[in-house]
């Protein structure tokens, strides 16, 4: 499971790092913020934006988080043999 998980985390954090994420998280915010006055700016449009913003936040911490650790780990492995 551990190995599957760290697979996974290398990956999510090569595909979320990458130019086109940065774009296509763009585009959204701004489709989402022209969408804006034909809805009125209701709570709904609010609420809805901000909850997917939140659910992505808590994952991307632990995604970077596992990133870190790993990182330090190499670091730590590459210092002891110096």
């Amino acid at each position: 499971m551990r190995e599957w998980f760290s697979w996974l985390a290398l990956k999510m954090v090569e595909i979320v790092g990458s130019t086109v994420t940065f774009v296509i998280t763009l585009v959204a915010v701004v489709t989402w913020l022209l969408i804006g006055p034909s809805v009125g700016f209701s709570e709904r449009w609010m609420i809805s934006f901000n909850t997917g913003i939140c659910v992505v936040t808590f994952l991307m911490v632990f995604l970077i988080q596992n990133a870190q650790n790993r990182n330090a780990k190499a670091l730590h492995l590459k210092i002891n043999e110096l």
